[in-house]
């Protein structure tokens, strides 16, 4: 079954994966080796590692965010959701969890926030903007991640900023078909966002003011997409079976690597 999600530990020993088989699974990053899995009642569709590398998250279609201890895969917490987990991120203190929720009956989409110590909800607000939501980020416009703000994207084609205090809205860009994957620079400022969808296109913008940066076409959709540790380089992948790297200043092409399927997620180490 297909991997709809990974996730690299900070230490850069183990590899969080998770997709339609139904399963979370931690893999040693060397070996390749199994260590666990925890299978849960539906599609995963996102699991990740917390920023202290102690803790896993993880979103499923069956309406559950999890919180599973990385050594014992014991449960810490699990909420329960109104919709259907189809994307979720943690903030870089790992103090809270942004997760999209989509209520299939009623074709609308929330975006909840955890605290990601005991699960509680600290807050809920519908987003009619961006239709149903692929993609969540949690970024900062200052580098002492003091104004937090989240990026989202999905079925409407726009890439949306909201405040991350309010969930307020501060711009919307439409530059995709539908956007499939996001991702928020980390290094000193001016912070970017940059984003990639079903229209064959990856799209730069600054993260302040929502203005254009650069748009790199590509021969088909980008289904993932990440940035280097130093920001400098664009990693994406997507239905060609292509891995490639763009140069994040100019969207203009490093390298390409043909694999054996497509690209669904791709992530980076530390080293």
């Amino acid at each position: 079954a297909a991997i709809r999600s990974t996730s690299i530990s900070p230490c850069g020993k183990f590899v969080v994966s998770a997709g339609f088989d139904r399963k979370i699974a931690k893999v040693d990053a060397v070996s390749g080796q199994v260590v666990w899995e925890f299978e849960r009642s539906d599609h995963v569709f996102t699991a990740f590692f917390s920023p202290c590398g102690r803790y896993i998250f993880a979103g499923c279609i069956d309406c559950t965010l999890v919180k599973l201890d990385s050594d014992s895969m014991a449960i810490v917490w699990e909420h329960h959701c109104s919709g259907q987990v189809t994307a979720a991120a943690v903030s870089a203190c790992g103090t809270f969890l942004c997760a999209a929720l989509w209520l299939d009956k009623e074709g609308t989409s929330f975006l909840l926030k955890l605290d990601t110590d005991d699960g509680s909800e600290l807050l809920l607000q519908q987003v009619s903007s961006a239709g149903k939501i692929w993609t969540v980020t949690i970024g900062a416009d200052q580098a002492e991640q003091s104004q937090l703000a989240v990026v989202l994207g999905g079925e409407e084609g726009k890439i949306v900023k909201l405040g991350f205090s309010d969930f307020r809205t501060q711009f919307e860009v439409r530059r995709h078909a539908r956007v499939w994957c996001t991702a928020y620079t980390k290094c000193a400022p001016p912070h970017r966002i940059v984003s990639a969808g079903s229209d064959n296109t990856v799209v730069m913008i600054d993260s302040g003011s929502g203005e254009v940066l650069w748009e790199a076409l590509r021969p088909c959709a980008v289904h993932t997409i990440n940035l280097s540790v130093d920001d400098k380089t664009v990693i994406a992948g997507g239905l060609d079976h292509v891995l490639f790297a763009l140069d994040a200043a100019t969207g203009q092409p490093l390298w390409d690597i043909k694999l054996e399927g497509r690209v669904w997620a791709v992530n980076l180490s530390a080293d």
